[in-house]
């Protein structure tokens, strides 16, 4: 995936959505070009990617791959709890004239 071009808050749900269906103890991999680790971008994906799981790591550079890239594996997603629902207050229908 593109992440390092993809607008902040489609990153962040992809990573939700990621994350949400993967079991308690799932893994997620997905790969990252290493001429672009140092942009703000690809730094704030690895944030991200902190936030979601209890366990991040980072291969070394792949250079067989054109551009050379490395892996990022992230293993055991941190589910967090749904805000729970505000009860609402159902209103008496008005009957009109």
């Amino acid at each position: 995936m593109p992440w390092t071009v993809m607008p902040h808050e489609r990153q962040r749900r992809t990573l939700d959505a990621a994350a949400d269906v993967l079991t308690p103890n799932g893994r997620f991999s997905t790969f990252a070009y290493v001429h672009a680790a140092w942009t703000p971008p690809a730094r704030r994906f690895a944030t991200e990617l902190t936030a979601r799981f209890s366990t991040v790591e980072r291969s070394r550079v792949v250079w067989p791959n054109l551009p050379p890239a490395h892996v990022h594996r992230a293993v055991m997603p941190i589910h967090t709890p749904l805000p729970t629902p505000t009860p609402t207050r159902t209103l008496p229908h008005r009957r009109t004239p």
